[in-house]
């Protein structure tokens, strides 16, 4: 797999989609996530396998995220969930905390 420094990520875009992407699928999967369940399905076959959305909460994207687990297991790939990551801001008198 390509993996890359910091300096080489540039104006917050991901770095492992110059990969390239499936042009067969219908939601255009970057084909690094594919790479990344073939791998761990083959070498931590003890392991929960688990996709994460760290961003957006909105109904499109949980329904993007359906299509993609649909897609890798329809590929052969096991994932046993979705897991959800995200950043709360949230204000303490004139402080700002992000947990």
């Amino acid at each position: 797999m390509v993996c890359c420094t910091s300096g080489e990520r540039t104006n917050g875009e991901n770095p492992w989609t110059i990969i390239g992407y499936d042009e067969t699928s219908d939601i255009r999967t970057p084909l690094y996530i594919d790479m990344a369940f073939a791998l761990s399905n083959k070498y931590a076959p003890g392991v929960k396998q688990i996709i994460n959305q760290h961003g957006n909460f909105e109904e499109v994207v949980w329904e993007q995220m359906k299509k993609l687990v649909k897609y890798l297991r329809g590929k052969g790939r096991r994932v046993d969930g979705i897991g959800l990551a995200s950043t709360h801001r949230y204000r303490l008198g004139k402080r700002q905390r992000v947990m």
